[in-house]
């Protein structure tokens, strides 16, 4: 078995050092040109080409490092029934949710008229 980490090294290098941590006695690929197509059962990846996917006969999963599965699961060339999956990511879900409540109340409270007095050095409250 072996994972590829198709994804930009800057990102990818940190997931590919822990992988080979987790599970040293799996194969991890940092770069698709180094990984062996046959060998390849997973792969990490934001978005993909069209034409990747079938050049990775025994990939049995494909995972994306992030809550957005939309380009992942729009691939034209996707293998029938393989699984795309989401990380699990428990920090990452407290996050999403603080943003969406976050954005209607920033809205609501006017906090960037706020913002914009205080650059301006001014004070009015509201009515």
């Amino acid at each position: 078995m072996g994972i590829l980490v198709n994804i930009h090294p800057s990102m990818g290098q940190p997931i590919v050092e822990a992988l080979r941590t987790a599970a040293p006695e799996i194969a991890v690929w940092a770069h698709r040109d180094d990984a062996p197509a046959e060998k390849v059962e997973a792969m990490l990846a934001w978005s993909l080409k069209p034409g990747v996917l079938p050049d990775f006969p025994h990939l049995k999963l494909l995972c994306a490092p992030s809550a957005g599965l939309d380009k992942l699961l729009a691939m034209p060339d996707q293998p029938p029934g393989l699984p795309v999956l989401p990380p699990v990511d428990p920090p990452q879900h407290v996050e999403l949710a603080q943003h969406v409540v976050h954005a209607p109340l920033r809205h609501q409270r006017e906090f960037d008229r706020f913002a914009a007095q205080q650059h301006r050095g001014e004070w009015t409250r509201r009515t």
